[in-house]
């Protein structure tokens, strides 16, 4: 059961860096665009990373964040939402999803590059 466990966890932390590579090469062929390409494949695996970085903060800390992730989430939504109506704007929710799902990537993303370097440094670092 232990090892079943570990298998998952390792396949959730590893996946999304293919998948996304996988994402973009197919929908390149598809929309021969580059740009165009880079938004799907950042559209779609961005659940991905997050889903990731919950397993690695698991793995490395053994502490639960998911419950503080979704309300970090919300709260990032709600900035998004307060700055669209700030500016005198109507609020279009299909607009600040738009933001908030690619803000969410690149938060994500930065912070599966930073843990996945953390986790290389432990290991080499438990080994010596």
């Amino acid at each position: 059961m232990v090892d079943v466990l570990a298998h998952v966890m390792a396949i959730a932390i590893t996946i999304p860096l293919f998948i996304t590579v996988l994402v973009y090469f197919t929908s390149k062929r598809l929309v021969e665009r580059h740009w165009r390409a880079i938004h799907i494949a950042v559209d779609s695996t961005t659940i991905f990373y997050i889903l990731a970085v919950n397993a690695m903060i698991y793995s490395l800390f053994q502490y639960h964040v998911t419950g503080y992730m979704i309300l970090f989430l919300a709260f990032m939504f709600t900035i998004f939402v307060f700055a669209q109506w700030k500016q005198g704007k109507d609020i279009i929710f299909s607009v600040i999803w738009k933001y908030f799902w690619k803000s969410s990537f690149l938060l994500f993303f930065i912070l599966y590059i930073g843990f996945s370097l953390y986790g290389v440094c432990l290991f080499i670092y438990r080994a010596v």
